[in-house]
């Protein structure tokens, strides 16, 4: 009788060691998902924070881009700028004379024509360009 009961203690015992075994098992593999799904938290909000950066810096970029091409729009049509172009194609229209005395025959009357039309040009462009259509 005494040897079952030494028995059923040592299967008690052995039950209550896998049970604490068990409980510990389970307690590991709880604090191993708590620690991935903190990692995984804090991979999420890492990525997040780079994203957020990224797509603020994309804004800025953006908005610099912007700020450029009002500036450029603004000097490209600005009367200065206008009146620079118009004296560049004055100046690619003028047709050069030769060293023959014999080329200035042609070259004068085409000369006065060249710019009688550039200067009615002119003449419109700065009418237009004054502060009155402004």
């Amino acid at each position: 009788m005494e040897a079952k009961k030494a028995e059923a203690e040592e299967r008690k015992c052995k039950e209550e060691v896998e049970a604490e075994e068990s409980k510990r098992r389970e307690e590991r593999e709880l604090e191993e998902k708590k620690r991935k799904v903190a990692m995984e938290f804090e991979e999420r909000k890492r990525r997040e924070a780079l994203e957020a950066e990224q797509l603020e810096l994309k804004k800025q970029e953006l908005a610099r881009r912007i700020d450029r091409d009002k500036a450029e729009d603004k000097r490209r049509n600005s009367s200065v700028a206008k009146r620079k172009l118009f004296g560049d194609a004055m100046r690619a229209s003028a047709i050069r004379m030769g060293p023959d005395p014999i080329d200035a025959i042609p070259f004068f009357p085409q000369r006065s024509a060249v710019i009688s039309c550039l200067w009615c040009t002119f003449c419109i462009t700065s009418y237009f360009d004054s502060p009155i259509f402004e």
